[in-house]
């Protein structure tokens, strides 16, 4: 087995409108992938039920602490926003085009700032080294 710890899995974002590629200090990510089933049952599946996949998605969340330095905004991760998101898993990458659908900000008395912004994917508009609606796996 070989087991990969997380302190070295950071997220690099690159948005479609002007600006560079900005590595993210981060605290965890997710990336959830999965799509549509079409139930296709009929009177010939013999009363059992029969599925085909269908339009398939990535989303997820990446989390971070809010650094003044960078805030979300300043290199364009707010609400709406398109990109490239490459998240570090094992000795590779997912690289997802997304589209970024909420940032949220958290504060707590006894601890920092934080912020996490969830994504779906998007096949719609992309630069850079990433295909529109292509979604590249680690490995």
């Amino acid at each position: 087995m070989s087991f990969q710890a997380g302190f070295d899995k950071n997220a690099t974002w690159t948005p479609d409108t002007d600006g560079g590629a900005t590595t993210l200090c981060i605290t965890g990510w997710t990336v959830d992938d999965g799509g549509d089933i079409i139930d296709v049952t009929s009177t010939c599946h013999a009363g059992k039920q029969a599925f085909i996949a269908g339009i398939q998605r990535m989303n997820g969340t990446i989390n971070a602490f809010l650094d003044s330095d960078t805030l979300p905004s300043a290199v364009g991760i707010k609400f709406g926003a398109k990109g490239n998101l490459l998240v570090k898993a094992a000795t590779s990458s997912f690289a997802i085009h997304i589209i970024i659908e909420k940032v949220s900000y958290q504060c707590e008395v006894n601890g920092a700032v934080k912020f996490t912004f969830s994504y779906k994917s998007d096949a719609l508009l992309s630069s850079g080294a990433i295909t529109a609606g292509s979604i590249s796996y680690p490995g």
